[in-house]
């Protein structure tokens, strides 16, 4: 049976709900020309807290219009934070306004900073001090008397005005004050967790807060690139997929481990893993756990008693999982990808919903479709992902249902390791 009749042979169709998984943003950054572009967050009482504070981020500086802000959490002449390109001349600054200004600059013109990737952090705590940090080494410090907060925070500009021009990556926001040696720790890491650590937005894409909910939104041009700021996951999977079953073993990597004298905790996701076994000073080999659901994609975190470190943005893959879009328009083709673990055997399917949930004996995972109606299959030795595409009648009584597909993938039918993936529900429009 051909693929575009089996759509044909599923009518009617009564349920409708929407499942594809989400891509992976490659590393990016937030990019501004200087004319008007910025991203705007909202004010919110957890960006303001009443006595310490840290913000932080990487910055690619080409010039700027104006004072140049890179962030800006104040308003015009009101209390609050700001970090500029190049406030009242050509030297990078921090400041803290609470009651007067407490401004600290670099003694260095930013020409020196420009071009090239540079972390800057500004640190404040009251009564106390305000610190200016630039790729972890103090600029310098001044005495912060209080600390009161306004307006919105900002990206790239201040409104329409004040224009930095360059890229802005990994921004962040704690509700403590860090120290010199913390912001060491941790400026080359992609992290999303972390004592004090209230908004994360890696820029992957979006301006989407990753820790909380307080989202950016873009202004003007204002959009993203590819980055190439030294930020890099905390540890490394070796490799980085594998069956849902899960009771095999993997290699987790950081030459940034504390010596290690008991295993750590590894986490998939919330799932802890029974085994792990300290190889050297930098190698953890841990046992997988099943998957919780099909086709997941879990970060994998490593705790001991004084650190925590994830594997983001390289994830887990449990295999196989179905990538597959949500939405089918007559006429057209429906394309997606089953990633496996080769070598393997692939089997993709159509049917009708509603979705069953019928264990198969030696089967990993669930029999979602019953009948069904193979579409597609094969054996691969080398691909990660197999891609296939099915056409869609141009039939107007397609139009408004929904079809339901899933794969099976493994060594062999024979259920010796073969699991089913994930879902997907597909509507026709």
């Amino acid at each position: 049976m051909s693929a575009r009749y089996a759509w044909l042979l599923l009518i009617p169709i009564c349920l409708s709900s929407l499942c594809s998984p989400a891509a992976a943003q490659d590393n990016m950054a937030l990019s501004v020309d200087g004319d008007n572009d910025f991203v705007r967050v909202i004010r919110r009482p957890s960006l303001e807290p009443p006595n310490t504070l840290t913000a932080e981020f990487w910055v690619y500086g080409l010039g700027s219009t104006s004072h140049g802000r890179i962030l800006r959490k104040a308003g015009g002449f009101q209390d609050g934070y700001v970090l500029s390109w190049s406030f009242q001349g050509n030297r990078v600054s921090a400041s803290f306004d609470c009651s007067g200004a407490n401004r600290i600059f670099d003694d260095e013109s930013n020409a020196s900073l420009a071009r090239e990737w540079h972390h800057f952090a500004l640190t404040a705590a009251s009564p106390g001090n305000v610190r200016f940090y630039i790729d972890g080494e103090l600029v310098g410090e001044r005495d912060l008397p209080c600390m009161r907060h306004s307006d919105n925070l900002y990206f790239g500009a201040f409104e329409n005005s004040e224009e930095f021009r360059g890229l802005i990556d990994e921004v962040r926001f704690w509700n403590v004050e860090r120290t010199q040696e913390q912001i060491q720790e941790t400026m080359n890491l992609r992290i999303n967790h972390g004592e004090g650590l209230v908004s994360v937005w890696h820029m992957d894409g979006d301006a989407r807060d990753s820790v909380s909910q307080n989202h950016g939104t873009l202004f003007g041009d204002a959009h993203f690139v590819d980055s190439d700021s030294p930020v890099f996951s905390a540890i490394e999977l070796s490799p980085s997929r594998g069956d849902m079953r899960g009771g095999y073993s993997i290699q987790v990597r950081s030459t940034r481990f504390p010596a290690l004298e008991d295993p750590p905790q590894v986490f998939f996701d919330e799932v802890a893993s029974s085994s792990v076994v300290i190889l050297d000073a930098e190698t953890l080999r841990v046992e997988v756990p099943p998957a919780t659901v099909p086709g997941q994609t879990a970060t994998v975190f490593v705790q001991g008693e004084a650190f925590l470190f994830e594997s983001a943005p390289e994830m887990f893959e449990y295999t196989p999982r179905l990538a597959a879009p949500s939405v089918a328009r007559t006429g057209d083709l429906y394309e997606g990808s089953v990633h496996i673990t080769p070598p393997s055997m692939v089997l993709t399917y159509l049917g009708s919903p509603p979705a069953v949930d019928i264990p198969v004996r030696q089967y990993g995972g669930m029999l979602n479709i019953l009948p069904f109606f193979p579409v597609f299959t094969g054996q691969y030795w080398h691909p990660e992902s197999v891609g296939f595409s099915l056409p869609v009648p141009d039939r107007p009584e397609l139009v408004g249902r929904t079809f339901l597909i899933q794969s099976i993938s493994g060594p062999a039918f024979d259920g010796s390791g073969a699991s089913f993936s994930n879902t997907v529900t597909i509507r026709i429009e």
